[in-house]
C-alpha cells in the first residue's frame, strides 16, 4: 500500500478546454494525477484577472469528484529573463498562480530555472544569483500563504545538476521549496554509468525534497539532436528499471506524470511503467 506509484498526465496532452471534460477524461483513462498548466489547458484564462477563488474551487471540485490529484500547477516562467519588464510580468504571474493554487488544492506550483549555457564561471555565478533573487521573492510569497514551489533541474538551465540543486536548496533554505525530478531533463548523457551516477546523486543530495517525478524518455534524430520519446516506447535510452527502483526506495506513494502521451494510449504506457515499478 505504501509503495504505490500514482501515474498521471499533463492536462494539455488531452484536448479538452473545460475543467469538467478534462477531469472526466483523466478519470476515464485511469490517470490518478495531473499536471495542469492553466493557459495551455484552458485558453480562456487570459491573465491574473481570471484567477478568481470561485474558479479555483470549481476546478478543484471537478478533479476531486473524479479522483484526480492536482500534483503540479505548471507555471513555467523564465526567472532569469534579461528584460526587466518581462521578468516582472512573469514573476507576478507566478505569484498569482501561487495564490490560486490554494483554492485549487494543488500540491505545488512548478517551474524550470531558465536556459543558460555559458561556460564563463563569472557569468554562471551572476546568472545563479539572479535566479536566486527571483526565487527569494517568490518563496517569500509562498511562505506567507503556505504553498509549495517545485523546481525542476534541466541540463543547460540555471539548475543543471544535482549539485547545483543542492546548493539552491541550501541557499533558499525554505520548507516551501521542493524538487520536480524529470529524469530525462536532468540527464546529461545516454551513458548508463552517467545516468546511474546522476540519479544516485539527486537522491543522495536532494532525496528528501523530491515532490513529484516526470516520466519521459529520449533518443537522437538523424542529425544527432536529442528528441523526446514517450516513457516505455521503443528507441528510448533511459534506464527506467534503475530509476524507478530508486524512486520506490526513496519516495513511496509519489505522483509520476507521464509526459507527451496521447489520451488513447495512456493505459499502454502507464501499464509499462507500473510493471517496471512492481518488479523494482
Amino acid at each position: 500500500m505504501f509503495e504505490k506509484l500514482n501515474l498521471g498526465m499533463r492536462g494539455h496532452d488531452l484536448n479538452y478546454d473545460t475543467p469538467e471534460q478534462l477531469a472526466k477524461s483523466l478519470n476515464k483513462v485511469g490517470a490518478t494525477s495531473v499536471q495542469l498548466a492553466l493557459k495551455k489547458s484552458f485558453p480562456w484564462i487570459k491573465g491574473e484577472e481570471s484567477l478568481t477563488p470561485a474558479l479555483g474551487k470549481y476546478i478543484k471540485k471537478c478533479f476531486d469528484e473524479n479522483g484526480v490529484n492536482l500534483s503540479v500547477l505548471g507555471c513555467y516562467i523564465n526567472p532569469i529573463a534579461e528584460d526587466d519588464k518581462v521578468l516582472r510580468n512573469q514573476l507576478d504571474w507566478f505569484k498569482a498562480n501561487l495564490i490560486f493554487s490554494k483554492y485549487l488544492g494543488a500540491d505545488m506550483v512548478g517551474t524550470e530555472t531558465g536556459f543558460f549555457n555559458d561556460p564563463d564561471p563569472e557569468k554562471i555565478e551572476a546568472n545563479y544569483q539572479k535566479f536566486l533573487s527571483s526565487m527569494k521573492e517568490l518563496v517569500g510569497v509562498a511562505e506567507k500563504i503556505g504553498v509549495m514551489i517545485g523546481v525542476e533541474a534541466v541540463v543547460n538551465n540555471t539548475i543543471c545538476s544535482p549539485q547545483v540543486m543542492k546548493r539552491f536548496l541550501d541557499d533558499i533554505n525554505s520548507p516551501c521549496v521542493c524538487v520536480i525530478f524529470d529524469v530525462t531533463n536532468a540527464l546529461p548523457s545516454e551513458d548508463i554509468q552517467i545516468q546511474h551516477k546522476t540519479i544516485d546523486e539527486m537522491f543522495e543530495l536532494c532525496g528528501n525534497k523530491i515532490g513529484v517525478i516526470h516520466l519521459k524518455d529520449f533518443g537522437y534524430d538523424q542529425d544527432g539532436r536529442r528528441k523526446f520519446i514517450i516513457a516505455g516506447d521503443q528507441g528510448g535510452v533511459v534506464d527506467f528499471e534503475y530509476f524507478l527502483k530508486k524512486v520506490k526506495e526513496n519516495c513511496p506513494c509519489i505522483d509520476a506524470i507521464i509526459e507527451e502521451v496521447p489520451e488513447e494510449n495512456f493505459h499502454i504506457y502507464s501499464n509499462k511503467m507500473a510493471d517496471i515499478w512492481e518488479k523494482a
